[in-house]
């Protein structure tokens, strides 16, 4: 009975055991999934300020018409695509000067 008992504390060490590596395994993981995760939005953002500084496009002007209230991502896309062109105007303008 003892002896049962015995193996029976010791599979349960055991398996502590592996519970604690799986444990800090996944904190692991997870820790790289969440430094990939950032990788891929700093990614996302630098193709993004590529793309728009190969259409013109100034995104200081763009971080203006936002603080000013006059750019609103949430409106329709035409509402959008109006603003852009917009910017891109008032730039054209700024270089014929």
């Amino acid at each position: 009975m003892e002896e049962k008992l015995l193996k029976l504390m010791q599979k349960e060490e055991t398996l502590l055991r592996k519970r604690s590596k799986i444990e800090e395994e996944l904190k692991k993981v997870t820790t790289q999934i969440k430094d990939l995760e950032h990788q891929m939005k700093v990614r996302d953002i630098e193709e993004t300020i590529v793309v728009l500084s190969g259409h013109g496009i100034n995104l200081k002007d763009i971080i203006k018409e936002i603080q000013a209230g006059n750019f609103n991502h949430l409106k329709n896309t035409g509402a959008l695509e109006n603003k852009v062109t917009s910017i891109e105007n008032k730039e054209l303008e700024n270089l014929k000067l």
